[in-house]
């Protein structure tokens, strides 16, 4: 197993501040067209939107980390997540059906079942950054590996739940995230003042 970190050293990337799986997830998320294509594949195929936008971070990060560690996140996250953000998902959507509550109360209720929902998914992405790091660190050689092999990303994951065209929705939702992603500042720096 080995681990390929291109554009910055696993321990740079380990010592950042805050949250840069969160950070990126809510840029690129709150562009309409990842948000539809997410949701997409999450209630046709039951993709996991946290896996898919952590797919898409390893992707800009040029990181690479083995097919063989997907068993751990699926467990630690796709698992987690079921149990919790489903279930508060379900919740939100039979709100308005019950007809048990006015409309004024089943949105109050809406708005903390959202925050929670917010609150979990916020949770299972720093629980994906530290694998991440738990992965990188674990390696003899965090510079090392393969990136010609079998790694974690976008089309793995979409194949291996399934989804058809797996190489298409992966090419066109990496696309959006890439175009989506701020110039990094470091070429940046002969702009215009």
């Amino acid at each position: 197993m080995g681990v390929t970190v291109e554009n910055s050293s696993a321990q740079s990337l380990g010592n950042r501040i805050g949250n840069p799986l969160w950070d990126f997830s809510m840029h690129v998320y709150s562009q309409p067209e990842i948000a539809k294509k997410s949701l997409a594949l999450q209630n046709e195929y039951n993709a996991n939107v946290n896996i898919i936008l952590w797919c898409c971070w390893l992707d800009s990060e040029g990181l690479y980390l083995p097919v063989a560690w997907m068993d751990e996140v699926l467990i630690s996250i796709d698992t987690v997540s079921m149990q919790t953000v489903a279930k508060l998902r379900e919740v939100r959507r039979a709100l308005l059906q019950t007809g048990s509550f006015t409309k004024v109360q089943a949105q109050h209720i809406k708005k903390h079942i959202l925050k929670a929902e917010l609150l979990v998914e916020k949770l299972l992405l720093q629980r994906l950054e530290d694998l991440t790091w738990k992965f990188l660190l674990s390696q003899d050689n965090p510079q090392g590996g393969d990136k010609t092999a079998q790694n974690i990303d976008l089309f793995y994951y979409l194949d291996f739940i399934g989804v058809p065209n797996a190489r298409a929705n992966s090419a066109l939702m990496l696309g959006a995230c890439r175009r989506e992603m701020p110039v990094p500042v470091a070429t940046n720096l002969n702009a215009p003042v």
